[in-house]
């Protein structure tokens, strides 16, 4: 008789009836290998697992001028995480079309719980009040 060196020869393997109606199958070196039951219902469901919920991501990237002080805001809106990379390199891109001395900051990527907001990959371009979408 070969021995394997996964399971103990079946000796060491029995059953054991602690609830009534179920079977129980341990093993002496695995513990809980199976169960059984004595009854014809199908095992009751599993638990639902609730979701995150409606969220949005928002990228924040602040243009300041040559003194530091900020000027304009690249704001992102989408679901996906790459969004601050997005966001910031669209600043850069739309930053360059401007005169003067300008720099965008990092991209600051936020999450917003449960938010109405459209969340589509959306970027806007704040300067002086006035907003304009990005392509």
């Amino acid at each position: 008789m070969s021995v394997s060196p996964v399971m103990p020869p079946m000796p060491q393997v029995r059953t054991r009836a602690s609830t009534p109606g179920v079977s129980f199958i341990t093993h002496a070196g695995l513990g809980l290998l199976a169960f059984r039951s004595n009854t014809a219902l199908p095992p009751a469901p599993p638990p639902v697992v609730k979701g995150l919920g409606g969220y949005c991501l928002r990228a924040t990237c602040r243009v300041t001028n040559a003194a530091g002080e900020e000027v304009a805001v690249t704001r992102g809106f989408d679901k996906i995480v790459s969004l601050g990379r997005d966001t910031d390199i669209a600043c850069k891109r739309h930053v360059r079309s401007l005169r003067g001395r300008f720099a965008c900051s990092e991209a600051e990527v936020v999450m917003l719980a449960n938010s109405p907001l459209e969340c589509s990959g959306q970027i806007f371009f704040t300067l002086d009040g006035n907003t304009k979408q990005l392509e």
